[in-house]
């Protein structure tokens, strides 16, 4: 965005663009009262710059110069699942020019995401891409930014509480139907650390030394490579407890350099297959695998373990987000404080 504050309250845009020699220009114009006058001038003005950018262009033309660029930063994986959101729920737009795309076209798009089965982070993941791909426009091809106003979908009240966990004991049930070494310390590591599924994925076994963990690296798929994490407080050092030391020793003195395979990481299909074979055969309520993660943070809170020990072991960007993902269990704990008060 070439819209800036000036010195004496108003505001101003700035324009760089390449006329039709290749030449690069500019053009300012001050004097805005409001930031949103100002937005709406730059639109303008660049639609006027080059107005007949857009005359043959489809989305789906639109939608390929994006991902081109974005496989200089972008894994395979990646991209394939920006191709499949957006071929899933707007590829109606593809063949549609770009010139006859109106603000509705986008709105339209959102109600539908907004109104499927999915989740809702994956929901707003694809909110995400599709302004992404109206910047991408805005900014290279002279294009009008008109998914610049579409807000994520907001979350709800059943969005605090989306997710089941295991106590103790059903853990026991489910892991005792668990026949690989390697799966049951994968599995038995997550229910004991709270670490995300592919910082364990991650993990060497030099990666453990006295009774700590040092998580600063993760995989989704053992053919990317390591990944950088999630946030930078998602680097950090585990105490891992004796029960979890016991589990992870014939690992650690197994072959190979990976804690959880050997030469390479255990396949995520095969984490997926046997989590779900075991939970049913375990006869328990079934639920994913990133709720052991909610199920290692939850048992700390129902034990009124220091919110700021359990972001931290968490790896959560601050403690807000801890608080937000588990604020109904907080309440909880806050009635429990507040009985054993008046029984004092």
């Amino acid at each position: 965005m070439a819209v800036f504050k000036d010195t004496n309250g108003t505001y101003f845009i700035q324009v760089s663009y390449r006329d039709n020699l290749g030449n690069v220009k500019s053009k300012k114009k001050r004097g805005f009262r409001t930031k949103r006058e100002a937005i709406n001038y730059e639109v303008t003005l660049r639609t006027q710059i080059n107005p007949s950018a857009d005359a043959t262009m489809t989305y789906g033309d639109l939608f390929e110069a994006y991902m081109q660029k974005k496989k200089a930063s972008a894994n395979d994986a990646t991209l394939h699942e920006k191709q499949h959101i957006a071929s899933h729920f707007w590829g109606d737009l593809f063949d549609k020019k770009v010139k006859a795309i109106r603000a509705r076209d986008y709105l339209a798009v959102w109600n539908y995401i907004a109104n499927s089965d999915y989740s809702r982070n994956y929901k707003n993941k694809a909110i995400t891409i599709l302004r992404s791909i109206s910047r991408f426009g805005f900014v290279y091809y002279d294009l009008p930014d008109l998914a610049k106003t579409l807000e994520n979908v907001p979350k709800t009240a059943e969005d605090v509480s989306d997710f089941e966990v295991w106590t103790p004991e059903e853990f026991e049930k489910f892991i005792s139907h668990v026949e690989s070494p390697i799966l049951v310390g994968y599995f038995t590591f997550l229910f004991r650390t709270g670490a995300r599924r592919s910082e364990a994925l991650g993990l060497l076994k030099s990666d453990i030394q006295d009774n700590k963990v040092t998580i600063n690296k993760s995989i989704k798929h053992f053919k990317n490579g390591h990944k950088p994490l999630k946030n930078a407080n998602s680097a950090r050092t585990i105490k891992m407890d004796n029960v979890l030391m016991d589990v992870l020793k014939p690992l650690l003195e197994s072959p190979g350099d990976y804690l959880f395979g050997n030469h390479s990481s255990v396949a995520l299909s095969t984490i997926q297959r046997e989590f779900r074979k075991a939970t049913l055969a375990a006869g328990i309520k079934e639920i994913r695998l990133h709720d052991l993660r909610h199920s290692h943070a939850s048992y700390l809170i129902s034990k009124n373990v220091n919110i700021v020990a359990v972001s931290k072991r968490l790896g959560h960007e601050d403690i807000n987000t801890t608080l937000r993902v588990y604020t109904h269990l907080m309440k909880e704990s806050e009635d429990y404080l507040l009985e054993i008060m008046e029984k004092s």
